[in-house]
C-alpha cells in the first residue's frame, strides 16, 4: 500500500512547492460533531501543521 501511496503525497509535495499561491484543503463533513467526522478533523488539522511547518503553506477550511 505504500508503494501506491508515496507518488501521490510525492505529486502533492512537488506540486505544492510549484504553486505560487497555498494550497486550500476544504473538508465538508455529512454531519457535524459526529465522533468519525471530529476524528477526521482532528488529524486533517495535524497533517496541515506539519505541512505548514516544512514552509508549505496549507490553508485548512471545516465546515
Amino acid at each position: 500500500m505504500f508503494k501506491k501511496v508515496l507518488p501521490l503525497v510525492f505529486l502533492f509535495l512537488v506540486t505544492t512547492v510549484l504553486a505560487i499561491e497555498p494550497v486550500k484543503i476544504f473538508m465538508i463533513p455529512k454531519f457535524t460533531g459526529a465522533p468519525y467526522f471530529v476524528a477526521t478533523e482532528k488529524g486533517a488539522r495535524i497533517a496541515v501543521n506539519e505541512l505548514n511547518s516544512l514552509g508549505l503553506t496549507v490553508d485548512f477550511f471545516y465546515t
